[in-house]
């Protein structure tokens, strides 16, 4: 290198010439080149450290010093072309920096560079214009070349690379373009370049591949034929393709294409593609939000001002899109964020049964089939579906989050779903209710979740649940009637604060087939674990109050669909009341806990089962106690069982309680439910279909769930569930546990547990069917390792016919893979009598292969009850999921087809095997 060094008005200047392997390093980026000269200015002045130094100062011949001069002045003469006034004693000094960044030397300079695209060297004729003004210089080069300028624009450099390109720009005062060495020449000086034969041509993070172009690099414009441009969408870490027969680039970050397709699909011709006449991709900069204009989206720490975001947009017209080639969709205008590919279809499935027949389900994205601007963190679906056995339904379903609604503050966020099924079949729910008539033609729901958060622990909420009749939801979407929350019309305010909380809501009947208590309103307030007299008791209350209207569902419509009311539901209502406190006494003597206890309610109910007015009183006392035992073997040790040492600990607990009640439970109308919907309907047909009529008192729900204590807690939902009861339930719990991990991290694993129950009677006449004991349970669990397991669960009762619960089985989940499960259950009491054995897996065959099972036979019937399969291709842009599945109680069977997009946004979650795919 050559470095100068001078000093004026209190500032060095250093100016460097490097050759050969030069590397300039500054924040974030780092710059190879043969050679660059480097202009730097500094107030707080320079340092030199000399670790060798020349002794023989008699000036010598220097060709490095020659050309470090001639590059110097180089730079001096174009600084001063742009130079109208010239201020005495400044020419020598470029402009001051602001950053202490190093920074090249002049952004007005630009640097040509020719290399040989191949081993082949390249061929060149130049020749000078004289018929132009000023005089032109047009350079044809053959044999494949790649050009290289740099310092054009926020780019930096253009590299264009072509089997032929033909180079015009002004012509030098000598001949210099002959052997192509590197050119130095200001960014204001025309340079014009066209290309031919396999154009590729890079520019920042786009890539543009092209059979011919014409590239303008003063203007930074070109014009390229039969063109592909591939650009970098950071937001979703992947690529934008447009494929174009004309694509014409307006500006370093604006292009306009005509006759394209537009897909982030990596194939030659994918299989989806967005098809229009124009594409127009742009870069925005703005500091609103570009989905909303609602506001800047962050502000700038430094300056306080809204930080300007610069956003790829695309904007696109007579869109057709196109699935393999087949046209599904078209759209005028379709116009977002370049990270989004903009096409509507969300999901695809195909399937075919005996109860729906042939059905073909599509999710589509409404905003952008309406070409509206998407806002953040919503989603807004079409949902448009075919049966062939029962007809057309059309509905919408989304979700939406954010922050500050209508100027509320705090963060909200809900869902919903509205669908319209026209249906001329019949419903088919399994074994005695195979051909239901529905009630309408026309069925359907509406279903609305909302929750805002607000300042001061206060959340506003609300529900809508809609459903058009009894047997819609079972028929269409079984797992949802089935696991999920019972469907409530409601609304509500709610706020807690240390340990104190209130509520009040406002739920009226929507769906008049189901069992509901409309509350017009209801209020409640609770205090939990309120230290009284310095922490010597403890002072816990729930208090309710409530005009309830409790309403018997209605009858179904079809004569064979089998119902028997309920016999605590009728309808009933008036007020209710209720206040329930305890008090508690926690003492600790050496390894023994004691907690006595005393609770007392007071309730009203405007009408009972007779409707008649009710009050009632309950007391209780009662005790809990608890002990620890616990042991420890540091010396056991076992490689195969995954053993670091052993600690057993073992806890006996037992609460007594007496509960004396001055009404008895059957008077009392059930209006706090304790059951969703789906059991309620089991519990309706369970009376005729298994006891004609009559369920034993054995099997029934409220005094089971006396009996079991399900009420006992303050802050138990449902206060009306308690009784005289006289019980003592007994506990004794196992832990063994090990240490996993590495060394320096070890930490405490369950290996093994064991949890034994017990409860005694001393009334046995009265509170357990003449049996001393009752409701022994036991729970087990043996983590074999970190992913294998023996579970089992057991509970059982000792007088004539009660229930014997029991299951058993293995699970084997591998995160990464897939798991496994098989287990035998049984469920018999009096008339029932049933093993079921079921196994299920999830397994990745390979990168490409995921496929899903699950099997259930019935040991005692000797019969299948039914199976489930499906297998799924992983490509690069889809999720295609081929699935056949039996159901021996419905007698039906069925194949499915469906397909899911990983393209864009969707590749993040929408997949149903997302754990499997890592997309978690």
């Amino acid at each position: 290198m050559v470095i100068w060094r001078t000093t004026r008005s209190g500032r060095d200047r250093i100016a460097v010439y490097l050759e050969d392997n030069v590397r300039l390093e500054r924040p974030g980026t780092t710059s190879s080149e043969s050679t660059m000269f480097i202009d730097l200015i500094s107030r707080s002045g320079v340092s030199w450290e000399v670790r060798h130094q020349a002794i023989d100062l008699t000036p010598k011949p220097d060709p490095l010093f020659d050309r470090a001069l001639v590059r110097r002045n180089a730079l001096k003469r174009v600084l001063l072309q742009q130079t109208q006034f010239v201020v005495p004693g400044e020419t020598e000094y470029a402009p001051e920096l602001v950053s202490v960044q190093v920074q090249p030397p002049s952004r007005n300079l630009r640097r040509i560079q020719f290399r040989q695209r191949s081993a082949l060297p390249f061929t060149v004729h130049s020749e000078r214009n004289m018929n132009t003004t000023p005089p032109e210089q047009v350079t044809v080069i053959t044999g494949g070349v790649i050009l290289l300028v740099e310092n054009v624009g926020e780019m930096g450099t253009i590299d264009l690379a072509a089997d032929r390109i033909v180079v015009w720009t002004e012509s030098p005062e000598s001949d210099e373009w002959g052997n192509l060495d590197d050119k130095f020449q200001s960014r204001d000086t025309p340079l014009q370049v066209y290309l031919e034969g396999n154009i590729v041509i890079r520019n920042g993070d786009n890539l543009i591949l092209a059979e011919r172009a014409y590239y303008d690099v003063r203007e930074d414009r070109g014009l390229m034929y039969d063109a592909e441009i591939r650009a970098y969408i950071p937001e979703v870490d992947g690529t934008l393709r447009i494929r174009a027969s004309r694509l014409r680039q307006q500006s370093q970050k604006s292009y306009h294409a005509q006759n394209a397709w537009a897909s982030t699909s990596q194939f030659g011709r994918p299989g989806y593609r967005i098809q229009s006449s124009d594409i127009f991709l742009e870069h925005i900069y703005t500091s609103v939000n570009p989905w909303t204009g609602l506001g800047p989206n962050a502000i700038d720490p430094a300056t306080g001002a809204p930080r300007i975001e610069e956003v790829p947009w695309i904007t696109s017209w007579n869109n057709t899109f196109l699935l393999e080639e087949i046209p599904l969709f078209y759209s005028p205008q379709i116009s977002g964020p370049a990270e989004d590919p903009n096409i509507p279809l969300r999901s695809a499935t195909f399937q075919q049964d005996r109860i729906f027949g042939t059905q073909f389900n599509t999710v589509w994205d409404l905003f952008k089939i309406l070409g509206i601007d998407e806002p953040p963190n919503t989603e807004w679906n079409l949902l448009v579906d075919y049966m062939s056995e029962r007809g057309p339904g059309f509905g919408t379903s989304g979700d939406y989050a954010g922050v500050d609604l209508f100027g509320l503050p705090g963060p909200f966020r809900g869902k919903g779903l509205g669908y319209y099924q026209y249906d001329d079949g019949r419903d088919n729910l399994g074994l005695d209710r195979r051909d239901l008539i529905p009630k309408d033609r026309n069925r359907g729901r509406m279903q609305l979740y909302h929750r805002h958060d607000v300042p001061g622990y206060v959340t506003l909420f609300g529900e809508v649940g809609y459903v058009s009749d009894r047997n819609y939801l079972e028929q269409y979407f079984e797992n949802e009637f089935d696991e999920y929350k019972d469907q409530e019309t409601l609304f509500g305010i709610q706020q807690h604060f240390d340990n104190y909380a209130w509520s009040i809501l406002a739920r009226p009947q929507v769906n008049a087939f189901e069992n509901t208590t409309e509350w017009l309103p209801r209020g409640d307030l609770y205090a939990l674990g309120e230290p009284l007299f310095g922490g010597l008791l403890t002072f816990t209350s729930h208090t309710m109050a409530g005009y309830g209207k409790l309403r018997r569902a209605d009858a179904p419509t079809d004569p064979t669909d089998i119902s028997t009311p309920l016999p605590f539901v009728a309808n009933v209502d008036g007020a209710v009341v209720m206040s329930r406190n305890e008090l508690d006494l926690p003492v600790t003597v050496g390894p023994f806990h004691f907690v006595p206890y005393v609770w007392g309610e007071a309730a009203y109910w405007g009408e009972d089962l007779t409707g008649s007015s009710l009050r009632r009183y309950v007391g209780s006392a009662g005790a809990r106690a608890s002990v620890m035992m616990w042991r420890v073997f540091p010396n056991v040790f076992s490689p195969i069982f995954n053993l670091q040492g052993l600690a057993h600990k073992m806890v006996f607990d037992a609460d007594y309680s007496y509960i004396d009640s001055t009404e008895a439970l059957a008077g009392i109308a059930q209006y706090n439910e304790f059951d969703d919907n789906s059991q309620e309907r089991f519990r309706e047909r369970f009376i005729t279909n298994t006891y004609s009529g009559m369920i034993p008192p054995q099997f029934l729900a409220r005094p089971y769930a006396v009996r079991a204590g399900g009420a006992t807690s303050v802050t138990a939902p449902y206060h009306e569930l308690v009784d005289d009861l006289q019980v003592l339930r007994m506990g004794w719990r196992h832990r063994l546990q090990t240490k996993v991990g590495p060394p320096d991290r070890l930490r405490t694993r369950d290996w093994m547990t064991l949890d034994l129950e017990a409860s005694y009677f001393p009334d046995p006449g009265r509170d357990n069917f003449g049996e001393t004991f009752g409701l022994l349970g036991g729970r087990y669990k043996w983590q074999i390792s970190d992913r294998n397991s023996i579970v089992g669960n057991a509970t059982y009762d000792l007088f004539d016919g009660g229930q014997e619960y029991w299951n058993a089985g293995v699970l084997s989940q591998r995160s990464a893979r897939g798991s496994f499960y098989v287990g035998v259950q049984q469920v018999k009491g009096m008339a029932i009598d049933s093993q079921i054995l079921t196994g299920s897996f999830t397994y990745a065959m390979s990168p490409k292969w995921v496929s899903t099972l699950g099997t259930a036979y019935d040991l005692a019937e000797g019969q299948d009850r039914g199976q489930s399969i499906t297998i799924s291709r992983i490509g690069a842009d889809f999720v295609v999921h081929f699935g056949f599945n039996a159901d021996v109680s419905k007698n039906n069977a069925g194949v499915a087809v469906s397909v899911e997009p990983l393209f864009g946004p969707f590749n993040a979650s929408t997949t149903r095997l997302s754990s499997l795919l890592g997309m978690q």
